[in-house]
């Protein structure tokens, strides 16, 4: 995996938002990486029209990217929704040999949500059981790369994992403060050396405040370098992050 080394990023403060959380373009990400702008080119496959659960345009390009240029060999998900994000990094990842995606079994989206360990935002509820989760999967030739776990994310343990630790995690799931807690905490235990965590659905705070209360705890703490991702004007729902101790010559250089 190329290392994203957070300490060489420029912290912008003059956009900094939502009590402190700074921003970071696309353009400095690949700068970090000796790139150049057009390098993050991904060929992607999205429907006409979008879903409610799915990512913008911008978005989708900027996660894909993110794990193309790392060369990031492992990635897990929580949030599988229809398999649209899954299906892009199989896509165009090649150095991904493994995926996994986590989603609620079909019992509980059945049941409107009933059964999960924490209450789940009304969002999210009011989607269970509108797709076939994963679905967007099944016909694509490397659907064997993927491994989808069905089941509750707050009660996923070692047990469930093929490996110790994964490059790459992004969550998706459920949007309140417990589960994107919950999902966060479960991610930082399995999470690579100086590999990095994507959460969407960041500044969103009139209908899934939760994320961003979770993710400005987490800033609060200082033991995590987090970023809020934009591409040239456009400024997503996503926040990239990292733990300082991985990084000890940004440490000892900030």
């Amino acid at each position: 995996m190329v290392v994203l080394n957070p300490f060489k990023f420029p912290r912008e403060n003059r956009f900094a938002d939502y009590e402190g959380i700074p921003q970071l373009s696309a353009e400095d990400i690949l700068i970090n990486y000796g790139l150049g702008k057009e390098y993050l080119a991904v060929d992607l496959e999205v429907p006409l029209v979008p879903l409610g659960g799915h990512m913008t345009h911008t978005e989708m390009v900027l996660v894909v990217g993110l794990i193309k240029v790392s060369n990031a060999s492992s990635f897990l998900e929580i949030g599988t929704f229809d398999g649209l994000t899954a299906l892009n990094i199989l896509r165009n990842c090649a150095a991904v040999r493994e995926i996994v995606t986590v989603d609620l079994p079909d019992e509980i989206h059945r049941a409107g949500g009933s059964g999960t360990r924490h209450p789940l935002d009304q969002i999210n509820a009011s989607m269970l059981d509108t797709v076939a989760v994963g679905s967007r999967l099944s016909s694509h030739p490397q659907a064997g790369k993927v491994r989808q776990i069905r089941k509750d994310s707050a009660s996923l343990d070692e047990a469930d994992l093929t490996r110790s630790t994964y490059d790459c995690f992004l969550i998706d799931g459920s949007h309140t403060f417990q589960y994107c807690y919950s999902d966060t905490q479960f991610a930082l235990r399995h999470l690579a050396k100086q590999g990095f965590i994507l959460w969407h659905d960041y500044s969103k705070l009139k209908t899934l405040s939760g994320v961003t209360r979770c993710l400005l705890t987490l800033a609060e703490s200082g033991e995590y370098s987090l970023f809020w991702l934009r591409s040239g004007d456009i400024v997503t729902s996503l926040v990239i992050g990292f733990r300082r101790a991985d990084f000890s010559e940004g440490l000892a250089m900030s």
